[in-house]
C-alpha cells in the first residue's frame, strides 16, 4: 500500500486523489511512475503484510476505494477472490459483485 504525498488526478478514473489518502495498485510501472513523480510513497503496511492483496483480505474494501480502482484492478481482485465475472461488465457491476450484490 502507498500513501499519497501530493494531490493528483488519477488518469484512469479522473478522480482527484488527496494527500494522506491510501493508494493501492498492482501495476508496477504505474507505481514506479507515481513514486518517481513524488506523488506517492510506500507505507509501512506494504512491507509488513505483503501488499494490497493481504490488505484487502484484512480490511474489506469500501465503495470509495473500489470506485478509485481501474476496471483491470477490479477484475484482478475478483479473480483473487475466486468470484466469476464477465469481461463486458461495467466497473459498477464489478463493484456490486465485490460487495456481495447480484
Amino acid at each position: 500500500m502507498y500513501t499519497v504525498v501530493k494531490l493528483f488526478k488519477d488518469k484512469y478514473t479522473g478522480e482527484i486523489i488527496l494527500p494522506g489518502s491510501s493508494f493501492i495498485c498492482d501495476e508496477n510501472e504505474r507505481i514506479k511512475d507515481l513514486i518517481n513523480r513524488g506523488l506517492i510513497k510506500k507505507t509501512e503496511t506494504e512491507a509488513e503484510d505483503g501488499g494490497w492483496k493481504d490488505y484487502l483480505q484484512k480490511y474489506p474494501a469500501t465503495i470509495e476505494y473500489l470506485s478509485s480502482c481501474t476496471k483491470k484492478e477490479l477484475q484482478a481482485i475478483l479473480e483473487d477472490k475466486g468470484i466469476e465475472y464477465n469481461t463486458r461488465q461495467t466497473k459498477t457491476e464489478l463493484i456490486k459483485l465485490l460487495k456481495g450484490g447480484d
